[in-house]
């Protein structure tokens, strides 16, 4: 009996210490896969920290990729490029008018049309208007024309200038400038209206637009408490720029002018006149249909065929830079020099136009 009670004793405190051991077990290894498991998430979340901190980076070093691949032009006309420190001096404010002086003088040579258009009528008669010329009707509209897109172009481009900065748009307007007293130039030159209403009419009043906007609306942002100070200075320059151009565009007309070919005298300029017992031979004309006149096949003075103008005293009086005499003179062997002066003024308004934009600037916000 008391043999088996110490076996059954035995048995029980087996069993005791087994299941203790058990128990021990079960909890070292639950609490070992916790850990594991908490080290499991841990690794997961930083590995997708991880990957989050990394895509970042990467998308940061694209950016500054790409920003350091951009051309150097549009660092340079960028607005943050115009836009000065923050701790630029106000007394030194005024440095800032000069590039808006430059550009108002580039643009303001728009308001002499009227200088051009005597020329531009006798684009092939040189010394007189042919019948085939433009008249004064056909030529005036086209200034009425840009100054209809000057205030299309003020009203609709105005957010895009403050957008993108005094340098971009005071280029932009300085190339459309340019290009339309190019296309302007081309379109005497080959006697195309249709270029003359494009260039000067259309991308004139584009360059007109946003030449004039860029330099008012950064010398307003300058002088806040100034503003009609700023606006003055800026617009006498725009009012001196018109001053100066007759002049300029009268020396380069007077230089590429070249006259046209003296054919001989008409019975209006003084031929067929008896003088000292010789009779002068005269230039013997006929008029087409059109209204234009050629050389007869009669006439001893002259090719026949020829188209031709008869040049009064009156003409020859109003032509400066050529020394000619009343008669008649064949059209097409001649030379107003509009079209030459226009397009060198093209090239110097618009690199003057450019170079001010480059320097020009805002304060900062």
């Amino acid at each position: 009996m008391m043999s088996a009670c110490s076996s059954i004793l035995s048995q029980s405190r087996h069993c005791w210490w087994y299941h203790r051991r058990c128990y021990h077990f079960a909890s070292i290894t639950a609490s070992l896969r916790g850990s594991v498991t908490i080290q499991h998430h841990e690794y997961y979340d930083n590995n997708k920290r991880n990957k989050k901190y990394n895509t970042a980076m990467n998308v940061q070093r694209r950016r500054d990729i790409s920003t350091n691949n951009k051309p150097v032009l549009n660092n340079v006309l960028s607005k943050e490029a115009a836009t000065a420190p923050i701790d630029y001096p106000t007394s030194q404010r005024f440095l800032t008018l000069p590039p808006a002086i430059g550009i108002h003088l580039a643009i303001g040579s728009v308001y002499v049309y009227s200088m051009w258009t005597p020329g531009m009528s006798k684009a092939l008669g040189v010394v007189a208007a042919a019948p085939c010329d433009w008249t004064q009707s056909e030529l005036l509209p086209v200034f009425s024309c840009a100054a209809v897109v000057l205030g299309v172009t003020t009203s609709t481009l105005g957010g895009w200038v403050e957008k993108a900065g005094p340098r971009m748009s005071g280029l932009l307007g300085s190339a459309c400038w340019s290009g339309a007293l190019l296309t302007t130039a081309a379109g005497i030159e080959t006697h195309t209206l249709p270029l003359v209403y494009l260039g000067y009419g259309f991308l004139g009043g584009v360059g007109w637009g946003l030449m004039y906007l860029t330099p008012v609306t950064a010398a307003m942002k300058w002088f806040p408490d100034k503003r009609g100070l700023a606006t003055g200075i800026a617009l006498s320059a725009f009012g001196a720029g018109a001053a100066f151009a007759p002049s300029v565009i009268h020396v380069l007309v007077d230089h590429f002018a070249v006259a046209p070919e003296f054919v001989g005298d008409c019975l209006l300029t003084g031929g067929g006149v008896e003088v000292e017992g010789v009779t002068k031979a005269f230039v013997e004309l006929t008029t087409l249909d059109d209204g234009s006149q050629v050389v007869a096949n009669t006439s001893l003075v002259g090719e026949p065929g020829t188209p031709v103008v008869v040049a009064t005293e009156a003409d020859v009086a109003k032509i400066s830079g050529m020394s000619n005499c009343p008669g008649v003179y064949a059209i097409g062997t001649g030379d107003t020099g509009v079209s030459k002066a226009m397009a060198v003024l093209g090239v110097i308004y618009g690199g003057l136009g450019a170079i001010a934009s480059r320097f020009m600037k805002i304060p900062h916000p």
